[in-house]
């Protein structure tokens, strides 16, 4: 990451993450930026922090991290982005149309969750980098590069040290592989009864 997380702004959750609510994301202003040139792919990076401050990370919880990075789908010109295009109002925001479901995902651990005393890093705040360069036919189909880090602090605080980038370390790496579908697939394999795959 560029800026240390006491330095970026925090960026709403997407509307249709249910677990929106516990936690809270900054872009890295670089990445954002970046992702304004998609005809290079997308590279993007963010501190995602876990609101409940009693909550401390937790190796299982790197898997999903991971999984919450920028969409693909957003930024790569193409006809997927018919379905954003149809995003329609509804009482209280707007109607999501696409779905991207992760299909298949690869995590390769690299370095222990910190310890809660640790003075380096915070126990409950990561950074996500994430890249991709294609969106293909059929449905949309993707690859994605993820890499979780420590942080150095949570969003919004801490001091900055001058060797903060130095003393952070890649928790975890994932390869993933997702789709792009109608949401009304996502519904209705949700109202299924039993298994939902």
């Amino acid at each position: 990451m560029h800026n240390h997380p006491s330095q970026c702004q925090t960026t709403p959750a997407r509307a249709k993450w249910t677990y929106k609510d516990n936690i809270t994301l900054a872009n890295d202003p670089v990445h954002a930026k970046n992702a304004e040139t998609p005809q290079q792919g997308l590279e993007y990076g963010l501190w995602l922090s876990l609101n409940d401050r009693q909550e401390q990370l937790t190796t299982p919880m790197l898997a999903f991290m991971a999984d919450t990075y920028e969409a693909l789908d957003e930024h790569i010109p193409g006809a997927h982005q018919q379905l954003r295009a149809k995003r329609q109002p509804v009482s209280g925001g707007i109607a999501i149309t696409s779905w991207a479901p992760t299909m298949v995902m690869t995590l390769e651990f690299k370095f222990p969750v910190p310890k809660p005393s640790s003075t380096d890093y915070s126990s409950r705040t990561v950074a996500v980098f994430s890249s991709g360069k294609f969106m293909n036919d059929p449905q949309g189909r993707h690859d994605v590069y993820v890499e979780v880090w420590t942080a150095p602090s949570d969003i919004g605080e801490g001091v900055v040290k001058d060797d903060w980038k130095e003393t952070q370390r890649c928790l975890a790496v994932s390869t993933q592989m997702a789709l792009l579908l109608p949401m009304d697939v996502n519904k209705k394999l949700g109202s299924r009864v039993g298994p939902k795959l």
